[in-house]
């Protein structure tokens, strides 16, 4: 359907230009291509209506309004066979509404399609090596997050005392992610060489014995995978560096999701949430109350213990302040929440 254009004229202008203006613009709406042509009688007429000597001023202001109305008419009309010529509706181009980071334009169109075989994860995370306990025997490290084509969440282990927890992903939720991942931060043109020598360009120090982080994302049609050594530690300054924006972008909602999956059910969050803001209360502390948002991480362990952690950060007093807030809950249900408050000082200059 084309779209509706709706214009207002004031009354004393549509008397003035009368049969001879209607005439014309019917005309042109008629219009099928862009081909057309006014016909020399026609615009003699209008021309002859709008530029004939005035008997006074103000009938030289309505004219040259008259013309200015005229000029918008003959515009719509342009823009209206335009739309037509391309099928009758406006196109929107969802790569130029969303920010590319900087990075330069995809090779290929990428669509989020999720892959034909549903045992395959549609994304996977992982973050190993560094510095570390060593595993006991027969013991398997599982990847941080896997994320599967019906909204299966697994979140794996790197030790033999924490849990594996399996959730779930609205698939709505799934495929703003995904979107984020190919569109936004432009994923599926990084490699770990560029990231790598992005890095080590804007940075002077090389960090020791930090663990690498696999990010791999397979779609239907296209699949890609960027490890990145010590990207947790990367200074401030390469937050402005493309590649490494584009990964810390993706890898930070990964997290997020994991953190969410491991905190439970949302009677469980609720429950959290309630137990620090409690302490929050009893210790007086001028700091918000904590929220879901405000979630940093979460872990289960085997043996049924739980540690959740939030963190925010606020102004009181015009100062710059973080509240981190802790909850331990043993396997007999007792709760233990650490809470902090402190002035964030300013960050010295690298």
């Amino acid at each position: 359907m084309r779209p509706t254009i709706t214009t207002q004229i004031p009354l004393t202008a549509a008397l003035y230009t009368g049969l001879p203006f209607l005439r014309l613009w019917i005309e042109l709406r008629q219009t099928k291509t862009l081909g057309w042509t006014l016909k020399p009688g026609l615009v003699k007429m209008i021309l002859y209506q709008t530029i004939q000597p005035p008997a006074a001023i103000g009938a030289i202001m309505l004219r040259l309004y008259v013309l200015f109305l005229f000029a918008i008419f003959l515009s719509l009309t342009l823009t209206d066979s335009v739309l037509q010529a391309q099928g009758g509706r406006r196109r929107v181009n969802r790569q130029a509404t969303q920010s590319t980071h900087g990075l330069s334009k995809p090779k290929t169109e990428i669509k989020v399609r999720m892959p034909d075989d549903a045992t395959k994860p549609v994304l996977v995370l992982d973050m190993a090596g560094g510095f570390r306990m060593k595993d006991p025997a027969g013991f398997e490290p599982t990847p941080m997050l896997q994320i599967f084509s019906d909204g299966r969440v697994l979140t794996g282990r790197k030790s033999n005392l924490v849990k594996e927890v399996e959730g779930k992903i609205d698939l709505i939720d799934l495929q703003q992610l995904l979107v984020f991942a190919s569109d936004d931060s432009r994923f599926f043109d990084l490699t770990s060489e560029m990231v790598k020598a992005d890095i080590e360009a804007n940075r002077s120090l090389k960090i020791m014995d930090a663990p690498t982080t696999d990010l791999e994302i397979n779609l239907k049609g296209h699949s890609n995978k960027v490890s990145v050594y010590g990207l947790p530690f990367v200074p401030g300054k390469l937050a402005d560096v493309p590649s490494v924006t584009a990964m810390l972008g993706i890898v930070s909602r990964c997290k997020r999701i994991v953190a969410q999956t491991r905190l439970g059910s949302d009677k469980d969050a609720e429950a959290a949430i309630a137990a620090v803001n409690k302490a929050l209360t009893e210790k007086s502390a001028d700091a918000p109350k904590f929220t879901l948002a405000n979630l940093q991480s979460a872990e289960q362990f085997v043996d049924g213990r739980r540690r959740v952690s939030f963190v925010q950060k606020f102004e009181a007093k015009e100062k710059s302040m973080m509240a981190y807030a802790t909850l331990q809950k043993s396997s007999n249900g007792k709760e233990l929440v650490n809470l902090q408050v402190i002035e964030q000082k300013p960050k010295r200059g690298r």
